[in-house]
């Protein structure tokens, strides 16, 4: 389903909203393989800037829009207000 690749920047990703860590040297030195030093700034910023907008919009208390929220029920992944 998805590249090596990609299969790289999603582990960096998927550790990146694990923990303030944004990933292990190992998941790095993966990223790498695939990516230059540019294209992986950007994953690794947009990983970032995405990321800031959870305490954000968990604070405001923000409503997902109908898409993701539809997402999180056909993935059966819990959102804040507990549906699944």
């Amino acid at each position: 389903m998805f590249t090596d690749a990609e299969r790289a920047a999603i582990r960096v990703a998927r550790r990146a909203g694990l923990t303030r860590s944004y990933g292990s040297d190992d998941e790095f030195e993966k990223l790498r393989r695939y990516f230059t030093v540019e294209p992986a700034v950007e994953i690794v910023s947009d990983i970032a800037l995405y990321g800031s907008y959870k305490p954000f919009n968990d604070t405001l208390a923000t409503n997902l829009e109908p898409a993701p929220l539809e997402t999180l029920r056909r993935l059966k992944l819990p959102n804040r207000d507990g549906l699944s």
